[in-house]
């Protein structure tokens, strides 16, 4: 599998203030968002460029099974609220509306960036994404700042 950002332009990629390519960038999958179990382990900010282009062909992709699982299982889950008072707006309609677009980024946030650097390791000096914490609209995208750590070293994964 190849991750995304090979098929779309150049886009911001910086962690701890260090410009990157993207092949130096990977996802946490399991316990993301959670602390790092592993002693020393420094976090570090960093900032991620997701391109409308993407972003488009992302929701086209998914967004049909979430809603149909949605209206098949209901709930009071805020994002599903969100879109299902809108009438379930497209893709298309949602990259539209800025109000509708951050929290919908920011719920599928870990997937998307899943989608587009993959998981496993990063080429060095690589560095590992742990935490979406804002998302921000930007001139043709979306701009997703977290938390990462350097990929220098093994880490304990697994929560006690």
């Amino acid at each position: 599998m190849q991750p995304k950002w090979s098929n779309y332009p150049p886009q911001l990629c910086r962690v701890d203030g260090l410009d990157l390519k993207p092949e130096q960038v990977r996802l946490r999958t399991m316990n993301f968002s959670q602390p790092w179990r592993t002693r020393g382990i420094v976090n570090l900010d960093y900032q991620v460029g997701l391109p409308d282009a993407y972003l488009l062909d992302w929701f086209s992709t998914n967004l049909p099974e979430y809603v149909e699982d949605c209206q098949a299982h209901p709930s009071s889950e805020g994002v599903e609220q969100l879109l299902r008072t809108r009438g379930w707006p497209s893709a298309r309609q949602i990259l539209k509306d800025a109000e509708l677009l951050v929290p919908v980024v920011l719920f599928f946030a870990h997937d998307l960036l899943l989608e587009w650097f993959l998981d496993g390791t990063p080429s060095r000096p690589g560095y590992v994404l742990n935490s979406v914490e804002q998302v921000r609209s930007c001139p043709g995208g979306m701009r997703l700042i977290g938390q990462g750590r350097r990929a220098d070293r093994p880490v304990a994964y697994q929560d006690i």
